[in-house]
């Protein structure tokens, strides 16, 4: 389960007073552990448009439902296939060919490497042409972004997200 922005949103406005003491706390907890000083922190937050195409991303999710797609279309076809071998009907006016049968299995095993890639690099997208950028939703479209933060001041150089 996600909750929307909404909710979040409603939530922040439900709950000042319970936000604003757990923030205390925690920042209370970070001094006594010596992680933050107390001074003055500032986060900057930016998203800027990437000069790569959402063309030559790769996405998890898609990639599952392509190599699904794949194996629907050949099990579709195998079962034609029976049907007809079965009625003893002349199978050569079918809609899909061999050949295309392989062009599918060779996209199969493409979209298997894209599997391992993402595995490897432990991550749920990777851009081919541009490895920082990501696929940032909009409520219009989704465009093809670099997330930037930049905290100022941080002794330890840590990056709370």
């Amino acid at each position: 389960m996600r909750p929307s922005y909404k909710t979040i949103a409603n939530f922040r406005k439900n709950n000042p007073k319970a936000l604003q003491t757990i923030f205390k706390e925690f920042s209370i907890l970070l001094k006594n552990l010596k992680l933050i000083t107390g001074d003055l922190v500032a986060v900057d937050g930016a998203y800027l448009r990437a000069n790569a195409s959402k063309n030559t991303l790769i996405m998890r999710n898609t990639v599952k439902k392509d190599i699904a797609k794949i194996d629907e279309d050949i099990k579709n076809y195998m079962t034609l296939l029976e049907t007809l071998d079965k009625e003893d009907k002349n199978s050569t006016n079918l809609q899909i060919s061999k050949e295309e049968i392989d062009k599918l299995l060779t996209k199969k095993e493409q979209f298997k490497k894209d599997l391992d890639m993402l595995d490897a690099l432990g991550k749920e997208q990777h851009n081919k042409t541009d490895k920082d950028a990501t696929v940032m939703s909009k409520p219009a479209h989704n465009l093809m972004e670099y997330a930037l933060n930049e905290v100022r001041k941080r002794p330890w150089g840590v990056i709370l997200k």
